[in-house]
């Protein structure tokens, strides 16, 4: 085994503790870089990795401490995906468990297969997969889209980086958010009918409140849209995306970002309703956007008018509309006699 700490560029004391650790175990490795994002710390450290498998850890998680031996017993599968629960952090987590502990989690399902194709349908219109058989109803527990909590063989990703060319791979560079979820839809697509294995042992947890990229919502943070869109574009040149494909993966994208843009406070929305704008005025932008199938009809009230609006570029009306369910939503959840009240009326 070996870990590779990527520095980016942190203001810390990281790279003095890491290099003091060196001295001692020749197993961990420090690689220092200026500043380049997620996507480039973790494409330096694949490419320094020298075993037979990746596991990625961001800076602000951790692997539980029953982890490792479960890990180990993966290594010995022939697959070349693995995917574990996430514990979740900030609340109740998708696998009942509401507060963390070091002494490990134990198995809350049965380890299972299915085929990489499965996986990848599921990730691109999760409205439709769960239809398809092998797809499991509790995919959730995975955070699909999410490069984290998984085993990836390393053969494997060699074969993408090589299809995709530098620059491109594993991870695409100068994107803030879903660079994962396209790293791991490119890989799939590779994989095939292949089998990947959905363990049901924890190993990983994910700190929400310490993560910028979730916890914190920008003004311009829907401009990240165009480089994603050239990322997307990227993927249907080198046939690991169709067309039809492109427009689901970017248009549940763009909704995403519409939906993160409401968080911001009152003041910001002018600004961020300026950059949507701008941004629809691109019409390599509005040529990506289509229609998304919802997998209910309270999804299909909040998603279709939202996609038809921007489309459109109806974006007053648009944010009118999606900020009146977000309002909406923030008082119910803050309000404990509300809720009670509706329940009491519905009974």
């Amino acid at each position: 085994m070996e870990v590779i700490v990527i520095d980016d560029g942190s203001d810390d004391y990281t790279a003095g503790i890491v290099r003091e650790v060196t001295k001692v175990d020749a197993r961990v490795r420090l690689l220092q870089q200026s500043n380049a994002g997620r996507s480039a710390a973790r494409n330096a450290g694949f490419c320094a990795a020298r075993g037979e498998w990746v596991m990625f850890l961001d800076a602000d998680d951790y692997l539980l401490a029953d982890g490792i031996g479960k890990i180990r017993e993966m290594t010995a599968s022939s697959v070349s995906l693995v995917l574990f629960p996430v514990i979740l952090s900030a609340r109740e987590n998708v696998v009942g468990y509401s507060d963390i502990s070091w002494k490990g989690w134990g198995t809350v399902a049965e380890d299972r297969t299915l085929p990489a194709s499965a996986l990848r349908s599921f990730m691109i219109d999760p409205a439709y997969a769960p239809l398809s058989s092998g797809v499991p109803k509790r995919l959730e527990w995975y955070e699909t889209n999410s490069a984290r909590s998984r085993l990836y063989r390393r053969k494997a990703v060699l074969r993408l980086s090589s299809k995709l060319g530098e620059g491109q791979a594993p991870f695409p560079v100068n994107l803030r958010f879903s660079e994962d979820k396209l790293f791991n839809l490119a890989l799939l697509d590779l994989l095939g009918e292949e089998q990947v294995i959905l363990s049901g042992h924890p190993v990983y947890y994910w700190d929400l409140g310490n993560s910028d990229t979730c916890a914190v919502v920008r003004v311009d943070d829907a401009k990240g849209l165009l480089p994603f869109k050239d990322a997307v574009n990227v993927l249907v040149k080198n046939d690991l995306l169709s067309m039809s494909e492109r427009s689901l993966v970017f248009t549940r994208e763009a909704i995403s970002q519409f939906k993160r843009s409401m968080r911001l406070g009152s003041s910001d929305l002018h600004a961020s309703k300026r950059t949507w704008r701008s941004l629809l005025y691109d019409e390599g932008i509005r040529s990506c956007l289509g229609s998304v199938p919802c997998a209910s009809m309270k999804e299909s009230i909040r998603v279709k008018p939202i996609c038809w609006l921007l489309r459109h570029e109806f974006i007053s009306v648009a944010f009118m509309y999606e900020r009146s369910i977000f309002l909406v939503k923030k008082l119910f959840s803050e309000s404990g006699w509300l809720r009670q009240l509706l329940s009491r009326s519905v009974g």
